[in-house]
């Protein structure tokens, strides 16, 4: 009896420990992603990037920190001035998510962000990158939208895509705009982060209203 005890105490102590750990690591992921939704510079960008590695090294089981390191470099590509390392940061961006998908096996947000790194590289040497990654992007969307018909950034990149690509190769104003107003339309109505955790991805808003008043009219 009194060993049984033990065991029972001993699991509402480890169960107890579990909890307070995984409160600490919500906690910190939402921070990092709040300094995230207002970063500007390269080096706050560069240090999120860190932190949220290191994170993903600590909670090894959880897509998001992955994910969120792959997002800091694309971001930090956009932002580079020395054409000699963008190629780079979008490629450290791939590699980031590749890891991310390893343990969620491919998601809506994890394909919609994959497909806008691979746009970016197609844009720094399309020769290059054009010929693996023009049908992968697409697919990487078509599966992000099938996966999560509400996610509003699976259709935003979508519109990427087509706004982008020379008309040859697919390429279409109207298709680009068509995907424009569908994301506004699920950006307006359910979409799916809004439903979630605070650190859940929530990028493209502002980009989707942009497009939506500006170029698609």
């Amino acid at each position: 009896m009194i060993k049984n005890c033990f065991i029972i105490l001993a699991l509402g102590l480890f169960s107890t420990i579990a909890v307070g750990q995984s409160e600490k690591y919500t906690a910190r992921l939402n921070t990092y992603v709040s300094e995230l939704d207002t970063a500007q510079s390269v080096a706050t960008l560069s240090s999120l990037s860190y932190r949220f590695s290191r994170l993903g090294e600590i909670e090894t089981q959880d897509w998001m920190p992955l994910y969120y390191a792959a997002y800091c470099n694309m971001r930090i590509g956009q932002k580079t001035k020395d054409a000699s390392e963008i190629e780079g940061y979008f490629n450290e961006a791939l590699t980031f998510l590749e890891k991310a998908e390893d343990l969620c096996d491919s998601n809506s947000e994890t394909g919609a962000l994959k497909a806008r790194i691979q746009l970016y590289l197609m844009g720094v040497d399309h020769m290059a990158y054009g010929p693996t990654f023009i049908g992968s992007a697409k697919k990487s969307l078509e599966k992000a939208i099938e996966d999560d018909p509400n996610n509003p950034r699976a259709y935003l990149v979508m519109a990427y895509y087509y706004k982008h690509l020379p008309a040859f190769v697919g390429g279409s104003k109207k298709k680009s705009c068509e995907f424009f107003h569908k994301a506004n339309a699920v950006a307006n109505a359910t979409p799916t982060d809004k439903s979630q955790a605070e650190y859940y991805p929530h990028w493209g808003y502002s980009s989707i209203t942009y497009y939506v008043e500006k170029a698609c009219q």
